[in-house]
């Protein structure tokens, strides 16, 4: 096929709920059996974020009920700022918009997901090249809500 793929960073899911009180822990993980016992949100099934929500779930043996499913990263945020339950995302969509009562927690065990730029090498224009670049370097900036 001729690409390449370039690593530029790595990102981590992390659970994101309404707190019941001001100051509840944002340093507890969430399990999946702990989480399953909540209202969920998710986005459509094959999309990137649900085949991770899915792949989660089922190795900890667990087929949860997804109480809201909505396509638009926004919404789903919106949906928790709301009360409607709580949702897995990457860090970096946790932290774009932090509500004044959401948690953002770690997930037990972990998930991460690499993040690649693909190109073909060799026959590229001076922009592909420097937009190849700029992608790089630009990605030492990217906020991953660590």
């Amino acid at each position: 096929s001729g690409l390449r793929a370039r690593p530029l960073w790595t990102e981590r899911y992390v659970c994101v709920d309404r707190s019941s009180r001001r100051g509840a822990s944002a340093t507890e993980a969430c399990s999946p059996p702990t989480l399953a016992t909540n209202a969920l949100i998710a986005t459509p099934s094959g999309s990137p974020t649900r085949e991770v929500f899915d792949a989660w779930f089922a190795a900890a043996g667990i087929s949860p009920t997804v109480s809201i499913e909505v396509d638009h990263r926004e919404a789903l945020l919106a949906l928790v700022d709301a009360g409607c339950g709580a949702v897995i995302v990457p860090a970096s969509v946790a932290s774009a918009a932090g509500g004044s009562r959401r948690r953002i927690r770690p997930l037990d065990p972990p998930v991460e997901r690499r993040i690649d730029i693909v190109f073909r090498p060799g026959a590229s224009t001076p922009s592909a090249e420097r937009f190849l670049e700029l992608a790089v370097e630009l990605s030492s900036q990217v906020d991953r809500g660590d």
